[in-house]
């Protein structure tokens, strides 16, 4: 766990991309996950390569916001909002690398 998180509090990281990377991406998504970090990715439709957005969003199409030039940012918002909120209403929860069932 970083410093200052709360017991409570899930850990979001969002990531807005142009979905290419210079680098080794996996590892990085990997470390995240084993720390108990959600990623959201933000990125525009037809940009980018198509294995970085799923290495980010874990193969899950529901952590991926796709923007496009007739997308209703309104409409983009409340979806990602609503993401948040049914990972903050999960009841597990990641401290010292264990994960523990709040009751």
């Amino acid at each position: 766990m970083l410093q200052g998180d709360r017991v409570n509090a899930p850990n979001i990281v969002v990531v807005m991309t142009d979905g290419f990377t210079e680098g080794q991406l996996q590892p990085a998504v990997d470390k995240a996950h084993s720390k108990g970090v959600h990623l959201l990715t933000v990125t525009y439709e037809d940009v980018g390569d198509a294995d970085n957005i799923r290495q980010l969003s874990s193969g899950n199409k529901d952590n991926v916001f796709l923007l496009d030039d007739y997308t209703n940012e309104h409409l983009v918002a409340a979806s990602f909002a609503a993401k948040i909120r049914k990972i903050a209403s999960s009841k597990t929860v990641l401290y010292n690398d264990m994960h523990i069932q709040l009751l």
